[in-house]
């Protein structure tokens, strides 16, 4: 899969709710190196381009989504992690769609 695919599948989780991008942390499947890169270079971009948002789950417990800094050594570390019953939900970054996301996520489902 290619990041432009990659971004396009994780908009669409992030843009049901934080705990949709629960969905592409708990992928039951181990990452290659090279399928870590492309996650974590979509995962940036999509940041970048103000289309989700790094927060935390004590932001998402209190109902705040505070937005956090992303770390790209923190965030390759966790995706190389991120398998079932490894992830830790309390200190692992979660993703949200902005209203541009959401918006850019329904304009390519059509």
């Amino acid at each position: 899969m290619n990041v432009l695919e990659k971004k396009r599948e994780i908009l669409e989780l992030c843009s049901e709710d934080a705990y949709g991008s629960w969905e592409f942390w708990s992928d039951a499947k181990n990452k290659t190196e090279a399928e870590a890169g492309v996650i974590v270079q979509a995962i940036q971009e999509l940041v970048s381009e103000k289309l989700i948002v790094p927060t935390e789950g004590t932001y998402v417990k209190g109902h705040s989504y505070q937005e956090i800094l992303l770390d790209a050594d923190r965030l390759t570390h966790e995706v190389m992690l991120s398998i079932p019953f490894t992830v830790d939900p309390d200190t692992f970054y979660w993703f949200y769609a902005t209203e541009k996301g959401k918006e850019q996520d329904i304009k390519k489902q059509k």
